[in-house]
């Protein structure tokens, strides 16, 4: 009967070991709930850039309770209580991964020292800045994911040096600056989409030099702000779609030779400069969809490797005579490229 009726919400209640610690019922909620609860763990755990717990293989379920222990999982999701005094006096020893989405915080609450938690979610409440003094008893948390929350700044002087993965989309952000993830001096993955950032500094990553993965989508940025950005050695993927990003002038993104995936998809952009991709020698995939691009230079592309590929739709791109150049360069890299 349980199984019929979870695969009715599209829940196949399937344990793998990447998926150990995924399959929890909870006595407090219906059967769609519980199962909408294992397919958003489902598909977090089969997140290839999400760090995996490498303990044990084995796995046991608590039928009876939103806590499990074995699993590592404590799901306090839905549950409106006044957490900055519950949570300092919880036991969370037996605890890697702890869920306080849509519960009402509008602070961040303290934690006790004595804890293993790993992940950290708390998503869709009322949080209006990141207080990271109140963290600092973490020292082993390595995600934080406070999507949909009001947050528009960070405090506190402390250094969480074990945390890799910071999800903030769908909050208030409107600038960054020095300060702003100076807390984070190891972090690899950070989200900012869907904020209302306008202004980066350019030292706004000095103290966060290792992020590898950069997703800035949705925001309000041009090109004449980007070279906080554009000093991350280490980047991998930079996410700049839905922004107000008009032309690449000069070189902009020279120095990112490990860059792999560059979405510029969802801008204003009307112009590339000769050589505007410079640097870009690993690059994988350049997205330039859904822009205002009519007409192309070949040597824009001229440094990319032979096995970029490119996407060019939802552009108003002009066929005439003064193309002839761009169409015979894609007659070249046809068989290459995918334009």
């Amino acid at each position: 009967m349980l199984l019929r009726e979870c695969r009715e919400y599209g829940c196949s209640l399937r344990v793998s070991q990447q998926m150990k610690f995924a399959l929890l019922l909870f006595v407090s909620k219906s059967i769609q709930q519980t199962c909408e609860s294992i397919n958003r763990i489902q598909k977090y755990y089969e997140d290839p850039l999400v760090p995996k717990d490498k303990e044990s293989d084995t796995f046991e379920k608590c039928d009876f309770c939103c806590c499990d222990g074995q699993s590592g999982q404590k799901d306090c999701s839905n549950q409106v209580e006044d957490w900055t005094k519950i949570i300092p006096e919880s036991d969370l020893r037996s605890f890697h991964h702890l869920y306080m989405d849509r519960s009402g915080l509008d602070e961040v609450p303290s934690f006790p020292d004595d804890n293993r938690l790993v992940e950290w979610w708390a998503r869709f409440n009322k949080i209006s800045f990141l207080d990271v003094s109140k963290l600092t008893s973490l020292s082993m948390l390595r995600l934080i994911n406070l999507q949909g929350n009001m947050i528009n700044s960070t405090s506190g002087l402390a250094t969480l040096s074990s945390v890799e993965i910071l999800e903030l989309p769908v909050n208030q952000f409107t600038s960054l600056s020095k300060e702003t993830f100076a807390s984070f001096p190891e972090l690899r993955n950070l989200s900012l989409s869907s904020n209302q950032v306008s202004e980066i500094s350019k030292d706004a990553f000095d103290r966060t030099p290792k992020i590898q993965q950069l997703i800035l989508r949705r925001n309000y940025l041009n090109s004449d702000i980007l070279l906080g950005v554009l000093k991350l050695k280490d980047l991998v993927k930079l996410d700049l779609s839905g922004n107000l990003i008009t032309f690449i002038e000069r070189p902009l993104f020279a120095g990112l030779e490990k860059l792999q995936y560059l979405d510029l998809s969802g801008n204003h952009m009307n112009h590339i400069a000769i050589l505007g991709f410079t640097g870009l020698t690993n690059l994988i995939h350049l997205d330039l969809a859904n822009n205002w691009l009519v007409t192309m230079i070949p040597d824009s592309f001229a440094q990319l490797a032979s096995n970029t590929t490119i996407d060019l739709s939802v552009n108003p791109l002009i066929c005439d005579c003064a193309q002839q150049a761009f169409v015979s360069w894609l007659n070249i890299h046809a068989n290459r490229k995918k334009l």
